[in-house]
């Protein structure tokens, strides 16, 4: 190029397929409750974990998006089926108002569960009484429990909770025992 020339940025068009994991629109902010997200398990077998509210946030945390439906997971690598005495610990119930026996049955033992956010783009795993859809068994692990939040079927966002009386982050709280007993 000689000295003084005029330079122009050149264009390049590059085909490509879009990404696989796109940049998601929406974020999740997670208040694990009173608890500290930390619950014993040397009590409260298919009590309720209460406490554990999901907001659902546009991509700058600034709006709530209400009427939007989650699936709140326990990751794939922290489950087991069938569960052996409860072995991870946390797992969904298909009515919050079950009784803490018939939500340590097999059948009501759910790895995930779908709601939809409140007028505040919450989801509340318990209503701040006694019923509630998270609950926890009596074989902890010092390690945690990862939950994933999935929207149309990519992960949004990720928290742990713990079930333990032993390590660091051991818990005191049994949780909260369901009115159905």
């Amino acid at each position: 190029m000689a000295i003084g020339a005029a330079w122009t940025v050149p264009t390049i068009t590059v085909a490509a397929a879009a990404p696989a994991f796109a940049a998601s629109p929406r974020s999740i902010k997670v208040d694990v409750g009173p608890t500290g997200g930390k619950w014993t398990d040397n009590a409260g077998d298919g009590y309720i974990a209460q406490g554990v509210v999901i907001t659902l946030t546009n991509s700058t945390g600034q709006s709530t998006i209400s009427g939007a439906q989650l699936t709140i997971k326990v990751k794939d690598d922290n489950w087991q089926r069938p569960l052996a005495n409860n072995y991870d610990t946390f797992w969904f119930v298909p009515d919050p108002k079950i009784s803490s026996t018939v939500a340590q049955q097999r059948a009501n033992q759910l790895q995930s569960v779908t709601l939809t956010t409140d007028a505040n783009g919450q989801i509340r795993l318990n209503d701040g009484s006694a019923s509630g859809y998270l609950r926890h068994g009596s074989d902890g692990r010092p390690v945690g429990t990862v939950f994933e939040v999935i929207q149309g079927g990519v992960i949004i966002g990720t928290f742990m909770l713990y079930n333990t009386s032993t390590g660091a982050n051991r818990g005191t709280d049994p949780g909260v025992r369901p009115t159905a007993g």
